[in-house]
């Protein structure tokens, strides 16, 4: 059961796909200069048997189960970073399958069999050394945690893993795992809070590459995450279409350094944006592809600071299709005019990158660039019951002229006040709920820097939006809840209406169907009703595109 591998070679060109204990792809170069193999790791618990089996008895016996079906959304994904388009790479899904095979949420195959849980990675181990944030999804108690094993792991020899577990209360337990040696951040008996930095993404215990492996139980059962017509019928996430993406390029870099013995990521090439003019030499450069589309074809031009072309390769096929891959290509150019010059990178006809490079005229020109200015935002409405996410509005890869791995300084202050001042690799970053309140003023600062010189700060602020509009009112026949009650009522205001939500004393929090300005919640009175219930307090939260929230509180007799 440890793995097997195949090495698929066409004349003398190689396609790599490794395994992140989950299952990650990989790529070959042009012409015949890629190399690698393809394994497949079964690994549902990504960690040692005997860790596994001892912290699944833990939850199964943790304190405050309740035997409850009801569970708290999760208003952000735990990983620092971005998952559409962008730095982190949702590699597994959950496998849905129990007859052997396997099928993700989706009824497709980004998963493998047994998996249990949702891994998102990271691509380089640089990015690790420099550090990318786990955090608490959801307010809770630590119940277990290990730290202090290797985190550089490639291949699958049983190892145990760094992790964190949380108890969330109703029976919810979420488990992190992988995390980078001496990096866990809280200890067992400790509260956390939504948001809260638990320690950093590694690559320990069974795992090839560094990633998060995110697992959610209710009562000691696993649950998946996400909703798909071969899955769950409704998801935890608030917002699970934003963890999506299509194909896109997650990384782009130029070198000079012969690219034929590279194994590619995790591990780095060298990288440079500049040349002499009136020079030669074999430039190379690749790119981590994800979400490949059957037929996918790519060109690539290289074009001269006045628009000439020096080369143009033509149109070809990828070798594979893959969900993860890296590719690499070379090309013999002689640098004869100064100024941007650019690799343009087409997919499907359609240019996805224009990758320049810089020619200078004499050696005192070939000094370090910081790297660019990052426009931020919040990625969701600042309301004081969710995680605010702080993030780079519109990541590139082209992030530096020099093609060097770009770190930033996220500086968040609350009234004016540093409340958290951290460095990362990631693309976004995420505030603790317990360290602001209705009302406050919210700043995010982030600052880009190459690992010798900054770039441009540049920064976001939100008031947390308190109660307020839009409008909720209840309505309901006769004011009694029965079996097969539907909850209905009105949620209005100018902006509209994005999202609801209602909460029920006793059952929890439930989503609730919205329909233009009319929303309906099913409620569980079977229940409450074995509980000895007589009466319940239904909340109902409505929130507008200005993350404005209208609140509505009203007691109902069971029957």
């Amino acid at each position: 059961m440890y793995h097997s591998a195949l090495t698929r070679r066409a004349g003398t060109a190689f396609a790599l796909l490794t395994s992140l204990c989950l299952l990650s792809q990989g790529g070959a170069q042009e012409q015949g200069q890629g190399f690698g193999t393809r394994s497949y790791q079964n690994c549902p618990g990504c960690m040692s048997f005997r860790q596994s089996k001892s912290l699944r008895e833990l939850i199964s016996k943790s304190r405050t189960q309740t035997k409850s079906n009801s569970l708290e959304k999760y208003t952000f994904y735990p990983h620092a970073g971005i998952a559409t388009r962008a730095d982190l790479h949702l590699s597994n899904y959950t496998d849905q399958d129990t007859s052997g095979s396997y099928q993700d949420p989706f009824c497709g195959d980004r998963t493998y069999n047994g998996h249990r849980g949702i891994d998102t990675s990271i691509l380089l181990w640089e990015h690790q050394d420099i550090g990318v944030p786990v955090f608490a999804a959801l307010d809770g108690t630590v119940i277990a945690t290990h730290d202090g094993e290797f985190d550089r792991n490639t291949s699958w020899n049983g190892q145990q893993a760094n992790f964190v577990s949380i108890d969330h209360g109703n029976g919810h337990v979420t488990d992190y795992l992988h995390f980078k040696k001496n990096s866990v951040a809280v200890s067992v008996g400790n509260p956390v809070s939504a948001g809260q930095q638990i320690g950093l993404v590694g690559s320990s215990g069974i795992s090839t590459g560094p990633h998060l492996h995110f697992a959610t139980f209710l009562d000691g059962n696993f649950i998946d995450p996400f909703a798909g017509p071969c899955g769950e019928s409704e998801s935890l996430l608030l917002r699970q279409n934003e963890i999506s993406s299509p194909m896109y390029i997650r990384e782009f870099t130029i070198t000079t350094q012969d690219l034929n013995s590279w194994n590619g990521p995790p591990t780095a090439t060298s990288n440079q944006g500049k040349f002499l003019v009136n020079t030669t030499s074999q430039l190379y450069f690749w790119i981590n592809l994800v979400n490949m589309t059957n037929g996918a074809n790519y060109r690539i031009r290289y074009l001269r600071p006045n628009g000439s072309v020096a080369y143009d390769n033509g149109t070809h096929n990828f070798s594979s299709i893959y969900n993860w891959s890296w590719w690499w290509w070379r090309q013999t150019l002689t640098y004869n005019q100064t100024g941007i010059w650019k690799i343009e990178f087409s997919i499907n006809g359609n240019v996805v990158a224009r990758a320049p490079f810089e020619v200078v005229s004499s050696p005192s020109q070939m000094g370090n660039e910081p790297p660019k200015a990052q426009a931020v935002k919040f990625a969701n409405p600042v309301v004081f019951d969710e995680v605010p996410v702080c993030r780079i509005t519109n990541p590139t890869v082209l992030d530096d002229p020099d093609y060097d791995v770009v770190r930033f300084r996220y500086v968040w202050k609350v009234n004016g006040s540093v409340v958290r001042d951290t460095v990362s690799a990631a693309l976004a970053d995420a505030l603790a709920l317990n360290l602001f309140s209705a009302g406050d003023t919210i700043l995010c600062e982030v600052t880009p820097n190459d690992g010798t010189v900054n770039g441009p700060m540049r920064s976001v602020s939100a008031t947390v939006a308190i109660s307020s509009p839009p409008e909720v009112t209840h309505t309901h026949p006769g004011r009694v809840l029965r079996r097969t009650s539907v909850h209905r009522g009105t949620a209005i205001d100018d902006f509209g209406v994005v999202r609801v939500s209602c909460t029920m004393k006793g059952l929890g929090t439930r989503s609730a169907r919205l329909s233009e300005t009319t929303w309906s919640c099913r409620l569980p009175i079977g229940k409450l009703k074995r509980k000895g219930k007589r009466r319940t307090v239904v909340t109902t939260y409505a929130y507008d595109e200005e993350g404005q929230r209208g609140v509505s509180r009203r007691s109902f007799r069971i029957k």
